[in-house]
């Protein structure tokens, strides 16, 4: 038997690559816009300027010019506002092509992830941030993906100083370092008590919650009991549920308190934010840590947030939330000289 001879690269057929791109509006002085793209699209092995060719059409015709695109939205707020007509720059050297999308969703989640933070510290830096993309994708799973993209913009996140439970107790945080609670939640007390202790108020409410375990940490929001039910797939929880190790024990769900109905995924998304960083800087489970033996440190598995619910005070009220529920004074900013 013969064997088969190899095709040389230019009759090996399309190969399907993935591309990740950064750009910028260049006639905006004031902001500094973001848009991340990710497409996938076929090429020719060896045929490097096609490569390019093929990407730049499939990104331009699939996220820039669909009249929903984020930058065609983003062109249109700017023309009602009567502002300068943006100009569309793609940012030198960010461009990336992979051949594995899971690499290229590592790469894309850091680089998201870290354009949040960066979000979070305005107005204490010079400039604004516009991020055009809502939805962020949190990096787990992509923890040195996100450690190389915070050195490049000289960003760390750490833990500033560790408090006991007296110490988080005693601290006063102004009333804009604070999720508006309507009721908090008591010792032990379900969702649904909760929810319908909240029936008793004038307005509709939600509750914010944790489900937490040693092993896994994650934040949301109900207007009813009635959440993570199996049969939705796409949740991470009920995915976790079903597929947890056996020396996992069952998570629990922690409510711990009610807002404003109209308001609950602005304060989810501070919750979510908690979350990450907690995950991020491995604290052991703080949420219910009574309920268990083992000792490890629980990882985030809320997958996305909303970077719209980003605001001016949200790094304050994040931080409080951070040191209040999870003992811990965290730094965010600019990496120090000597770290």
């Amino acid at each position: 038997m013969m064997q088969e001879a190899p095709k040389c690269y230019s009759h090996k057929g399309p190969q399907i690559g993935f591309v990740l791109a950064q750009f910028t509006d260049g006639a905006n002085k004031k902001n500094d816009v973001i848009l991340h793209v990710i497409a996938s699209f076929t090429f020719i092995y060896g045929d490097a300027d096609g490569k390019q060719n093929n990407a730049t059409r499939i990104v331009e015709y699939n996220h820039l010019h669909q009249n929903n695109s984020p930058w065609k939205l983003y062109c249109n707020e700017c023309e009602a506002a009567k502002k300068p007509t943006p100009e569309l720059v793609e940012l030198e050297g960010r461009r990336r092509y992979f051949d594995d999308e899971d690499e290229l969703m590592k790469v894309y989640a850091a680089r998201q992830t870290t354009t949040l933070f960066q979000m979070l510290l305005y107005p204490d830096t010079t400039i604004r941030i516009i991020c055009l993309n809502v939805m962020i994708n949190f990096p787990n799973g992509a923890y040195k993906e996100l450690a190389e993209e915070m050195d490049q913009y000289g960003l760390e996140l750490r833990i500033h100083d560790k408090l006991s439970s007296s110490a988080a107790t005693a601290i006063n945080l102004n009333e804009d370092e604070q999720i508006p609670f309507l009721l908090r939640a008591e010792m032990g007390e379900g969702l649904g008590t909760l929810l319908s202790r909240g029936k008793e108020l004038k307005e509709k409410v939600a509750a914010l919650y944790f489900v937490s375990n040693p092993y896994i940490l994650y934040a949301g929001q109900a207007i009813s009991r009635t959440v993570h039910g199996i049969s939705n797939l796409n949740d991470p929880v009920i995915n976790y549920k079903n597929s947890k190790p056996s020396s996992h024990p069952d998570y629990k769900m922690v409510p711990i308190g009610l807002v404003r109905q109209e308001e609950r995924y602005k304060w989810e998304f501070h919750l979510h934010m908690c979350v990450l960083m907690a995950s991020l800087l491995r604290l052991p489970n703080c949420i219910n840590p009574n309920d268990y033996t083992a000792l490890t440190h629980p990882l985030c598995i809320n997958r996305q947030s909303n970077s719209t619910y980003v605001n001016e005070k949200s790094w304050g009220i994040i931080h409080g939330f951070l040191m209040k529920k999870f003992l811990v004074d965290v730094y965010l900013g600019p990496k120090t000289s000597n770290q």
